[in-house]
């Protein structure tokens, strides 16, 4: 187990479901004593999840990855996510940095600290509130960013529209476009896990060898966090109409 005191940098560029995995482990880690920091130059250690459904989101992880190593030559690397358990040997020949290691974030959490990934993620809550890409404001050269230059420059001009006319086109493109569902959204929401992984082998699909064995949240976990997030929106609403 590494000193407490040790300062870790996360970065990834996946997807919702290992973004919000990857929100849990650093849950666990700052439970475990350890400091988060916002930049690689400040870290001692840098765990980075990455995607490995296509080609180009590899090239990406590779290229974020050496760009962390340029920055922070002395920061040990750590890879997880779907790129550890697909493409580890790509990242490995690829990668500038000697010594990179791979696990998966329970065994990140598991090693670093000895708390059990299952237990933090029971007690752990998410809405849509959070930032669930990578930080924009890192510096890196992310490829991957679900609302990118385009989508941004169409909503900033329904928006204009909407203003002069008074409509809801921007709502409604933000809906509806693949891409805004589940970032920022304008009626909050509870991120709430209930299965990991796939039951099935397609031949075209990487996920279930990417996010391991198929499991299943217990049920009374799911519920749980429904019940709790339930009853704080109705005590939230009975203490705004109390104040009516």
């Amino acid at each position: 187990m590494r000193d407490k005191n040790c300062r870790i940098f996360l970065a990834h560029n996946s997807c919702l479901n290992s973004a919000y995995d990857l929100k849990v482990l650093s849950a666990g880690l700052v439970s475990g004593g350890y400091e988060v920091v916002t930049r690689p130059e400040d870290a001692d250690e840098v765990l980075f999840s990455g995607c490995s459904v296509r080609g180009k989101w590899v090239d990406d992880a590779i290229n974020q990855i050496n760009e962390i190593h340029a920055r922070a030559p002395d920061a040990r690397i750590t890879v997880t996510g779907c790129i550890a358990n697909v493409s580890a040997e790509t990242v490995r020949d690829r990668a500038v940095a000697s010594m990179i290691s791979f696990q998966t974030q329970a065994q990140v959490l598991q090693s670093r600290t000895g708390l059990d990934f299952e237990a933090i993620d029971r007690s752990f809550s998410q809405d849509t509130s959070q930032q669930y890409e990578s930080d924009p404001g890192n510096g890196l050269s992310q490829l991957r960013q679900r609302v990118g230059p385009e989508k941004a420059a169409v909503v900033a001009q329904l928006q204009k529209i909407d203003r002069e006319f008074g409509t809801a086109l921007a709502l409604r493109y933000q809906r509806e476009t693949k891409g805004f569902v589940f970032y920022h959204e304008v009626e909050p929401a509870e991120l709430i896990t209930v299965t990991r992984s796939c039951l099935y082998r397609c031949s075209f699909c990487s996920i279930p060898k990417g996010r391991g064995p198929f499991t299943s949240v217990p049920f009374e976990d799911v519920m749980s966090k429904a019940r709790a997030v339930s009853s704080f929106k109705c005590n939230t609403s009975d203490e705004v109409q109390g104040q009516h």
